[in-house]
């Protein structure tokens, strides 16, 4: 087991490596440090919707931006995206080193008011469920609606919140029976890391419809509370045992 694990460890760390490379490859290109082509648009957003980009020294050009932001209904899409970018010399699929540094620039300025808007984030999509919106639509025929409502019904009811419980009991247990057996609960330690990087990173790295870009966590979700459904009926189990005094009292 100690073979695998550090081979597999060894295999995870080396993938990981090659992306870093990558990455600081396109950030000495293109002054923006990621794994694709595509302008620092998510980093403009967070500029947005938290209001840092007012604190940008070149007040004229704040007023600009600002305009364009008010005229959309301060809604983040691409119409606020494209007029934007075109200022700083690109558009949403190319590489824009001036709209890089703005951004980084309206963060520096203020540190804390952008680690607050991060936790609104997670604190304020907690009751966003991954439901398909179109399913009761009239698109498609008979069979792919049936198909998507039982989707819907079977999967995606689940909210992000009930997503952060899950993750939190897994947590509670993973921690209780590490420290209680010694041993690492692989299962519990696989679950609990997948599911913390599909949140940090979604949250932290994109924007707007955060459930489109988190569903890929309900495998990992219904995985978790396979784990929990286990316990659940171990420990169930457990309290309905006889004693062993009591189940010779009841033989007799």
């Amino acid at each position: 087991k100690r073979k695998t694990v550090c081979r597999l460890a060894g295999i995870n760390l080396l993938i990981a490596a090659l992306l870093f490379l990558h990455a600081c490859q396109v950030n000495a290109h293109a002054s923006t440090f990621g794994i694709d082509k595509r302008g620092p648009r998510h980093m403009l957003a967070a500029c947005l919707e938290s209001g840092l980009y007012k604190n940008y020294p070149d007040q004229k050009l704040v007023r600009e931006i600002e305009t364009i932001y008010t005229e959309n209904d301060q809604k983040i899409n691409w119409t606020v995206f494209e007029p934007i970018m075109q200022m700083f010399g690109g558009n949403s699929k190319e590489y824009n080193p001036g709209l890089r540094k703005f951004c980084l620039s309206c963060i520096r300025s203020d540190p804390g008011g952008y680690l607050r808007y991060l936790f609104s984030r997670f604190t304020d999509n907690i009751r966003v469920t991954f439901e398909i919106k179109h399913a009761k639509s009239d698109r498609g025929n008979a069979a792919e609606q049936f198909v998507l409502q039982m989707q819907n019904q079977i999967f995606f009811p689940v909210s992000i919140g009930q997503v952060y419980l899950i993750y939190f009991a897994l947590l509670f247990l993973l921690i209780k029976k590490w420290l209680k057996s010694g041993q690492c609960p692989w299962y519990y330690l696989g679950a609990v890391g997948i599911l913390s990087a599909i949140i940090i990173s979604v949250f932290v790295g994109t924007y707007n419809v955060y459930e489109r870009c988190m569903i890929y966590i309900l495998p990992f979700t219904c995985f978790g509370m396979a784990l929990l459904f286990r316990d659940l009926a171990g420990a169930v189990q457990k309290y309905g045992e006889i004693p062993a005094n009591d189940a010779e009292v009841y033989r007799e």
